[in-house]
Parts: C-alpha cells; sequence; structure tokens
C-alpha cells in the first residue's frame, strides 16, 4: 500500500490564512494566488495601501541610491549620471509637450510639496 503524501498548506503571506480554490473560483485564479503567496484580496489590498501612501518597491532602491549620493557627491559629477539625466530631461520635456494635463498636475503637486516643506520648516522652528 502506498501512503499517500500530505498536501502542504499553503498560507497567504499577508493575512495568515489558507490559500484554498473556493467555490466558483477559477482554476487560473487559484494558481495565481499560489504563485504570489497570497489572496488576490489581499494583494489589492496591499496595493491600495501602497497607492495610499505613494509607495512601492523602487522606493528603498531610490532611498537607497539618494543615500549613496549622499555619501559621495562626486557620483553626480560622472558622465554616465549626466548622460542620464539629460535622457530624463528629453524624457520629460516629451511628455509635458504629448500631456499637457499632465504636466499641470507634476507643476500642482510640485507646488504642494514645496508648501508642505515650508510648512514643516515652520513647525521646527517653533519647536
Amino acid at each position: 500500500m502506498k501512503k499517500m503524501a500530505k498536501k502542504e498548506k499553503k498560507i497567504c503571506h499577508l493575512c495568515g490564512e489558507e490559500l484554498r480554490k473556493t467555490k466558483g473560483m477559477s482554476q487560473d485564479a487559484y494558481r495565481y494566488e499560489l504563485e504570489k503567496g497570497a489572496h488576490i484580496k489581499c494583494l489589492r489590498e496591499q496595493k491600495a495601501i501602497l497607492q495610499k501612501h505613494e509607495l512601492s518597491g523602487d522606493e528603498y532602491l531610490h532611498a537607497v541610491v539618494n543615500g549613496i549620493f549622499e555619501l559621495f557627491p562626486k557620483l553626480s559629477d560622472t558622465k554616465a549620471l549626466q548622460d542620464y539625466n539629460s535622457q530624463i530631461k528629453k524624457m520629460g520635456e516629451e511628455m509635458d509637450e504629448k500631456f499637457p494635463y499632465l504636466k499641470e498636475v507634476k507643476e500642482k503637486m510640485r507646488d504642494e510639496a514645496k508648501e508642505q516643506a515650508v510648512e514643516k520648516e515652520e513647525q521646527k522652528s517653533e519647536v
């Protein structure tokens, strides 16, 4: 007699509940949950929270890179970085030309960020 291998329970890494195929769930959706290690519902909620706080996986990389530039300011003088910044500037100009509404939104967000920075600085000086 062969022993049946026990199925290993897969747990959602976000909520801790078991991942299982529910009635009405497609096999593709279940497979997706298994691949991601989380319920689709939990992944959506996580994405909404990240968007609400304007964070993404790239934010960490940006923070690390900015830290490196603070430690080694001469890195910003390298030709490779200057070329990259030039490309980014050209891309931004093209985007602004093609999508004027997006340009307005970016300018508004930039102005709001400046105002918030000034307010924070004023609060620090009051304390």
